[in-house]
């Protein structure tokens, strides 16, 4: 498998694993999203803005976009609407990481961080940190959901892999 092949993969998987966490955490009542459950972004509900927030950032600076983010405060207060957008953003973003040409998995991206500092990264380097990102906030709320009473989500790799065979 090609690092394009790879990376498409991989934004495939993380908007199967975001179904799989979405549905596990509209189980719980409307009120668990908003209440401090002591993730680093309190709430389920802005824990999970601020994975779109951080897909939306790095995503422009991929594109060669200048991008903002204020992870202090909820963007998108309608959970539907939020669950939608992910979905979205990364269904566009697998799309293009599809038309990228074999060389550019190979460059790298100049940005400017969030503390205004100039700086380079591999390409292939910022879509792993990406992948890791979800990875980690998705863990955090996972553990949250099974904490209230939620049954565990099963969104390991192995299994997305599974569905896809089962297709």
């Amino acid at each position: 498998m090609n690092a394009q092949d790879y990376f498409v993969d991989l934004a495939r998987y993380q908007r199967w694993a975001n179904r799989v966490l979405t549905t596990a955490i509209d189980s719980l009542p409307p009120e668990a999203l908003d209440r401090n459950e002591g993730l680093f972004f309190g709430s389920i509900h802005h824990t999970y803005d601020h994975l779109v927030q951080v897909q939306t950032v790095w995503a422009a600076r991929l594109h060669g976009e200048a991008c903002k983010a204020d992870f202090k405060r909820i963007h998108e207060p309608d959970w539907g609407r939020l669950k939608a957008h992910a979905q979205a953003s990364l269904e566009s973003f697998e799309a293009w990481l599809g038309t990228q040409p074999a060389a550019w998995f190979d460059d790298e991206t100049a940005f400017t961080s969030s503390d205004g500092t100039a700086r380079r990264m591999a390409n292939v380097a910022i879509l792993t940190h990406m992948n890791g990102h979800w990875l980690h906030h998705r863990g955090q709320i996972s553990a949250v959901l099974t904490r209230l009473g939620a049954a565990a989500p099963e969104m390991d790799y192995f299994y997305y892999r599974r569905d896809l065979a089962a297709t």
